[in-house]
């Protein structure tokens, strides 16, 4: 969303509700509260500089950890969460201290796990339309490509639903390419860990 595309007022007052949210004066407490604030960070016309704001203060993403979660509906999740995710999709914002921020920001969003199971529930009932599809399936790789320990829940989830519904059939091209490069991370991450293993079991017979 571009402050363009809305009238002043309400570009002015999402713009004061990024800042008091930001600067810890107001917080995300209702639903409500969960889509003024989304809104108001897609509202931003520089997505690099509105996630390093975000990313310096606690309040930044505390805010966006408990807007994801206010309202697991699937209405609220292709309303506003699903906008937010393509927000966060600006190749420039990946860019950033080589994803590093993008990274926190998305342990945010997917850790506790329960806004990716509901999006993942959406995903495997082909319920992500116009679009949303493709930004899931971008969600997803930056997941596996991301991935820490704290992120294995996830990932184990993902791998049991793309044995279920693969990206690689989906209708839509963009949709496909990521699930190509999803798999291929997927194989590199298992040969990573099993020459792991490997390597551990060596050392313990040492």
């Amino acid at each position: 969303m571009k402050p363009e595309n809305i009238d002043p007022v309400r570009t002015r007052r999402l713009a004061k509700a990024f800042k008091d949210i930001i600067a810890g004066r107001r917080t995300v407490s209702t639903a409500t509260d969960a889509r003024l604030y989304l809104e108001a960070v897609r509202a931003q016309p520089n997505p690099s500089a509105c996630i390093e704001t975000m990313v310096a203060s606690e309040h930044g993403i505390r805010g966006i950890s408990t807007s994801v979660r206010t309202d697991p509906s699937p209405v609220f999740l292709t309303a506003h969460v699903v906008p937010f995710l393509q927000y966060l999709a600006d190749p420039g914002i990946g860019a950033i201290h080589e994803g590093s921020l993008l990274r926190q920001i998305l342990l945010a969003i997917v850790s506790p796990p329960i806004p990716w199971n509901s999006l993942l529930t959406l995903w495997l009932d082909d319920t992500l339309q116009d679009g949303n599809a493709e930004i899931f399936a971008w969600l997803s790789l930056e997941i596996i490509t991301l991935a820490g320990q704290e992120l294995v829940s996830v990932v184990e989830s993902l791998i049991a639903a793309v044995e279920k519904r693969s990206f690689l059939h989906d209708t839509d091209p963009k949709v496909r390419e990521f699930g190509y490069r999803i798999q291929r991370a997927l194989n590199l991450n298992s040969i990573v860990e099993s020459r792991y293993r490997q390597f551990n079991q060596f050392k313990y017979r040492e």
